[in-house]
């Protein structure tokens, strides 16, 4: 009996002991999370030149010639963006903050209890005459180690290598975000020397089969990287169909020279001479963060005038 109470005592205390060893870990840890400079290992990293720095640059005025005060760099927040691209990239469990820090943006990925926090610090530099902001990685991060009963106080380096790699590649992406302004609706109707077989087959020969689906981004085409589209509450074309009227989806080159892919909901009727065709053009107006614009005002005629040549 006095043995078995003897056993019971000594677990007791070995129990209480973890409990507090975990406490004093874990109030550690909230200190570090809220002073990381202080606390953390500085740790180099070996940076890819391709994905050393990025430079977004934001138009100023929209296609009605609005000044977008949002979009100036010195009021312009990235935040968010980075937000939603770490989110993107990452299991948001391994995703701890983004903020703004000074002239850096400071992102903190890990967890406190396994891998540890690894710290990594986009640098800005602004350029107010050209609104531009460059960012770069910077060259070292912070790491503190995780705290706990079973925790290894290293740096994993595979681990490490994976959240540096998903920070390159947000770094990267930045440079390619939409921002979705609004959907512009162009509309028509002219009459074309075509029979109705003909002028099916004219549009039949422009379609761009690649993208005949509903799915309905409003993008640039063949682009280095997969947008990122901010604020767009609809990527799906939106045109209501009329009397036979179908959808078809082209590629236009617009006024930038940047090729567009639009959707039309277009009808052709037999006419006395030849073929009458009736169309809605869905066109959805991004700016992005490399200084472009889907479409301009110049555009609209330029589309029309697209169209017809269709036709012809």
């Amino acid at each position: 009996m006095r043995m078995n109470n003897l056993v019971k005592i000594g677990l007791d205390v070995v129990t209480a002991t973890i409990l507090l060893t975990g406490c004093a870990s874990s109030k550690g840890q909230m200190n570090n999370s809220t002073s990381t400079v202080k606390t953390a290992v500085s740790s180099k990293v070996n940076l890819n030149q391709e994905f050393k720095k990025t430079t977004i640059k934001l138009p100023l005025t929209n296609i009605h010639g609005k000044t977008l005060s949002q979009f100036n760099v010195n009021n312009y927040d990235l935040t968010p963006v980075i937000k939603q691209l770490v989110d993107n990239a990452l299991k948001k469990k391994f995703i701890q903050s983004v903020s703004k820090d000074g002239n850096s943006y400071k992102i903190v990925l890990g967890t406190e209890g396994t891998f540890g926090l690894h710290t990594y610090y986009y640098d800005t530099k602004i350029d107010t005459a050209n609104n531009n902001i460059t960012l770069s990685l910077r060259k070292q991060i912070d790491f503190i180690p995780p705290n706990g009963l079973f925790a290894t106080p290293k740096l994993n380096e595979d681990f490490s290598a994976q959240l540096t790699r998903s920070v390159y590649d947000v770094l990267r992406e930045l440079g390619h975000v939409y921002y979705f302004q609004e959907a512009i609706n162009i509309k028509d109707r002219f009459n074309t020397s075509l029979s109705k077989d003909e002028a099916i087959g004219a549009i039949d020969l422009v379609l761009d089969e690649s993208y005949e689906r509903n799915y309905y981004s409003g993008t640039f085409w063949k682009q280095p990287l997969f947008p990122h589209i901010v604020n767009s509450a609809d990527y799906y074309n939106n045109l209501d169909r009329f009397n036979k009227s179908k959808y078809y989806y082209v590629l236009y080159e617009n006024a930038q020279g940047h090729k567009l892919p639009i959707v039309l909901s277009l009808a052709m009727y037999p006419s006395k001479n030849g073929t009458t065709i009736k169309y809605n053009a869905d066109v959805k107006y991004f700016i992005t963060t490399n200084n472009r614009q889907t479409i301009t005002k110049a555009d609209i005629p330029r589309i029309k005038k697209f169209v017809k040549n269709i036709f012809k």
